[in-house]
């Protein structure tokens, strides 16, 4: 990590003020040495010397980058009585009253007796790109030290964290089962920190004081290859055995077909605050709508519609939209379709289209695949249209009256609509698509249904009467009772459960009942949680938009040209395995 320090000295005196500005002067000396530079503040002139010198006071400060500029603001003053007739033409920093470690130079001034002089002098730190992703969030000792304000504490440890995040601060809580020993050496040129702990690890955390300081992160190497065999799943999905998959190699069918488009994606793992990404107040009433893939999403913004996509950095705005109502939906591939007279649809660029043939309806409810958007409406009376659009042309796939009950809903790539207690889940592929008898069942035995939702190989059916509502597994049919609560299902296996954001951990087959992990967001206005790359947007009822971090947990293949059902071999490239002692170094340079 390589850092600037600068700074900004100011002036007043006999009611005019002066200002500086200007690069520390020799601050490699003061930290190779480990001291203080900005404990005191000197003035002088005249003859070169120091006329004055006075205990610099710390009036202001941003220790944390999660919080912006890293700076300090020192102050000083000669009252009105002292150092009458000296003359003052420099001012700066020491640690000792005498060496000077900044210095700004000024037209010559003559302290006149009964006239206050004050000086304020203002240190800020450039970090060089990327290096803040390694300081950890929060008021950080390190980045004090820097600043001037005091030595580095004596006590350097490091700990076994938890998260995988890469270059990117966080704000968490810090309970370490143990501290393990750690050096700090100094040098003129910069300040190297080292440690080893035992074991795997996903990240070191060096601690100044069993203050958290930095975060290296130590599972980036990767090494072989494993073949695996496993089942899809009726969503299209693999669940891999191996949770800490780095990349896909290939992927083959039992049958032999190749599929080149089978994507990794991880479960949930850990939330943790992300600084310096997306947060902002979409006002009472935003909804979020997210892509399958966790690729893209738009929110609503009071009369316009942001959207958002993924990016190894966290989210990315893209563009923004007038937006009346009606509903909107998120594609996958970045396609943006808002529901109403005409369907339009807004690409990855922001490029809009317009469908007359194709009108909205009570209910809405689109896909994209390949590049062909699957439409389906229905009406308040239960008639149900699907819509083909491909190549910039719609054909009416069929229209049928299913009843006033008729629900529709999206499953993944697929649209799901349930009428006459037959449930079909179709896609842009695919006229009739196949059938889900368990969820068919579900729905055929819940009557009056709120609404369905879909997570990783699973589907939450929200009933309006009884205690419970139902949880539908693909891959082994199973019907559980989940206890009524505001829920929304997620990719990654993510819920958001009365105010809670919580993960899928397993399914009890044998006691039928569902397991949900220790809530890692647990805010009780929290409304919806939508997924975005490894990030979580999380909103809440007075419309706050935050971005959580999910550290990785489970690993999943998707390709919506799986065949189900069926097997695939997956040639992944796990992550490293380490034994043994894992080492961080961390260098400073100044």
């Amino acid at each position: 990590m390589k850092f600037r320090t600068c700074n900004t000295v100011e002036i007043t005196y006999g009611g005019k003020t002066l200002l500086a500005h200007n690069a520390v002067l020799n601050v490699k000396s003061a930290l190779s040495q480990n001291l203080a530079y900005a404990k005191y503040v000197v003035m002088g002139g005249g003859g070169g010397g120091a006329a004055a010198a006075k205990t610099a006071v710390l009036t202001d400060v941003n220790a944390s980058v999660t919080r912006g500029k890293l700076f300090a603001r020192y102050t000083a003053a000669l009252a009105p009585d002292e150092c009458a007739g000296a003359e003052f033409s420099f001012f700066g920093l020491s640690a000792d009253a005498q060496t000077l470690f900044n210095r700004a130079d000024f037209p010559p001034l003559i302290k006149e007796e009964g006239k206050e002089l004050s000086v304020s002098i203002t240190v800020w730190i450039e970090l060089s790109e990327g290096a803040a992703g390694r300081l950890f969030g929060g008021d950080n000792p390190l980045v004090r030290f820097l600043l001037g304000e005091k030595p580095l504490p004596d006590q350097i440890e490091c700990v076994r964290g938890t998260c995988d995040a890469l270059n990117a601060p966080h704000n968490r809580a810090l309970a370490p089962s143990a501290y393990y020993p750690a050096s700090a050496v100094f040098n003129s040129e910069s300040l190297t920190l080292t440690a080893a702990v035992p074991a795997s690890v996903p990240e070191v955390i060096i601690t100044a004081g069993r203050v958290p300081v930095l975060r290296a992160f130590v599972r980036e190497n990767r090494v072989g290859q494993t073949l695996y065999t496993a089942a899809v799943n009726a969503d299209r999905t693999v669940s891999l055995p191996c949770a800490d998959a780095a990349s896909v190699v290939s992927v083959t069918g039992s049958d032999g077909t190749f599929y080149p488009d089978a994507r990794l994606f991880h479960g949930a793992g850990r939330l943790f605050k992300t600084a310096d990404k997306v947060s902002f107040n979409a006002g009472r009433g935003a909804e979020f709508s997210g892509d399958y893939l966790c690729e893209y999403a738009a929110v609503s913004m009071r009369n316009e519609l942001m959207t958002m996509r993924a990016d190894a950095d966290g989210p990315k705005t893209s563009y923004r939209v007038v937006y009346g109502g009606g509903g909107f939906m998120t594609c996958a591939g970045g396609y943006l379709a808002l529901f109403g007279d005409n369907l339009q649809i807004y690409g990855p660029d922001g490029a809009k289209t317009e469908y007359p043939a194709a009108s909205g309806g009570a209910q809405n409810v689109i896909v994209n695949e390949g590049n062909v958007f699957h439409y389906v409406t229905a009406s308040p009376g239960g008639k149900v249209c699907r819509y083909k659009i491909a190549n910039g042309a719609v054909t009416l796939l069929d229209a049928a009256e299913r009843g006033q009950g008729v629900k529709i809903f999206r499953a993944g790539f697929l649209i799901g609509i349930y009428g006459a207690g037959v449930c079909h889940l179709a896609s842009a592929a695919g006229v009739n698509g196949p059938k889900s008898a368990a969820l068919a069942d579900v729905l055929d035995s819940c009557g009056e249904i709120e609404s369905v939702t879909f997570g990783d190989d699973c589907a939450l059916v929200k009933t309006a009467v009884g205690e419970f509502d139902k949880l539908v597994t693909f891959d082994g049919g199973d019907i559980l009772e989940v206890a009524k609560a505001p829920v929304t299902v997620s990719r990654g296996g993510l819920f958001v459960i009365g105010g809670a954001v919580k993960r899928l951990a397993e399914f009890n087959r044998s006691t039928r009942a569902l397991a949900i992990a220790p809530g890692d967001l647990d805010t009780p206005d929290i409304k919806d949680a939508c997924a975005l790359g490894r990030d979580l947007l999380v909103l809440t009822a007075d419309g706050a938009v935050d971005t959580y971090y999910r550290s990785r947990n489970g690993a999943y293949l998707f390709c919506p040209n799986f065949t189900y059902p069926s097997t695939v071999q997956a040639l992944v490239r796990p992550r490293a395995a380490f034994s043994g002692n894992v080492t961080a170094s961390f260098t400073v340079s100044f």
